[in-house]
C-alpha cells in the first residue's frame, strides 16, 4: 500500500522551507518521508508512506513543526 497526502502553506515560505528541510533530512524513516516543492507563494509539503500509521506519524510531525512556528512567530511579534 501506498498512502500519499500534501499540505499548501501560503505565507512564509522561506522561512518554512529552510525549517522542514532540516527535518526531512534528518528523519531517515523507511517507512514514510515528505519532500518540500515551492510554487509561487506557496510551499507544498508531500508525504508518502506505506501505511496509515507512518502517514499518521509524519503527519503529526509536520503540523507539530508548524504549531511550534506559528507560536514561536507570535511570541516574536
Amino acid at each position: 500500500m501506498n498512502l500519499q497526502a500534501s499540505i499548501i502553506i501560503s505565507g512564509d515560505v522561506a522561512n518554512l522551507q529552510k525549517l522542514l528541510t532540516a527535518e526531512s533530512n534528518e528523519t531517515g524513516n523507511k517507512r514514510s518521508s515528505f519532500h518540500l516543492e515551492e510554487l509561487k507563494d506557496r510551499l507544498i509539503i508531500k508525504i508518502n508512506a506505506k501505511d496509515p500509521v507512518a502517514l499518521r506519524t509524519t503527519l503529526n510531525t509536520v503540523t507539530k513543526i508548524l504549531t511550534v512556528y506559528e507560536q514561536t512567530r507570535g511570541q516574536l511579534k
